[in-house]
């Protein structure tokens, strides 16, 4: 086997490993709220086994935006400046129809001022909504890329039913066409037919699969 051989056959070999360790390494999701790491991390389990989600706790400011791709972009930008390598933003929010954008990018405080009680009787008139995922993934070469997830559906008034504290809005939605809230066909097998982050994850993850 001559030197030239062994060159090539060399390049081969350290080619086909760093193509692997790109390809398993971890997704990083800048998050610091479990809730949403623990669903996409099972959604893009479900979509494809081989992928890893790891969660980066970093706080991110709170843009002041209506315009939720303008909200995840601007998260985006800062939690590039700090790692300087690819990661994926989540962000989104629960939207009543009638209002303009509302409560959107503003559904942390919303809750938090009011509760569900003062989000149904803003709702209640009309309680037709959506919830809305935006994704943003920030590539190697700093370069951003959207991806969206909606899932159209119905307020209804709070219960007794357990809160998920970190997806509280879950517990007075219900997807258009079921009767039981996201709260309650969490970690279903329905899900992957109306979850707005599924739907998200899942365009991300189509969109991964190509660029390989």
């Amino acid at each position: 086997m001559n030197a030239n051989t062994l060159y090539f056959l060399g390049l081969i070999f350290f080619m086909t490993i760093t193509t692997q360790a790109t390809v398993n390494k971890p997704i990083l999701l800048i998050t610091t709220n479990k809730g949403k790491f623990e669903e996409i991390k099972r959604f893009a389990h479900q979509i494809d086994p081989e992928i890893s989600i790891e969660q980066v706790n970093i706080e991110l400011p709170e843009y002041q935006n209506i315009n939720i791709k303008e909200v995840a972009l601007g998260k985006a930008k800062h939690a590039w400046n700090v790692l300087k390598e690819p990661l994926l933003i989540d962000d989104g929010g629960i939207y009543i129809e009638k209002y303009n954008q509302f409560p959107g990018v503003f559904s942390k405080f919303v809750y938090e001022g009011i509760g569900l009680e003062g989000v149904w009787d803003l709702a209640k008139s009309d309680p037709r909504g959506y919830f809305l995922t935006c994704l943003v993934f920030v590539d190697s070469k700093g370069e951003h890329h959207f991806f969206e997830g909606k899932c159209h559906g119905t307020f209804i008034q709070p219960t007794q039913e357990e809160i998920l504290q970190q997806l509280p809005y879950q517990s007075i939605f219900r997807p258009a066409g079921y009767t039981q809230t996201l709260a309650q066909l969490r970690a279903t097998k329905e899900e992957v037919h109306y979850h707005h982050r599924f739907r998200a994850v899942n365009n991300f993850l189509e969109w991964l699969k190509l660029q390989k």
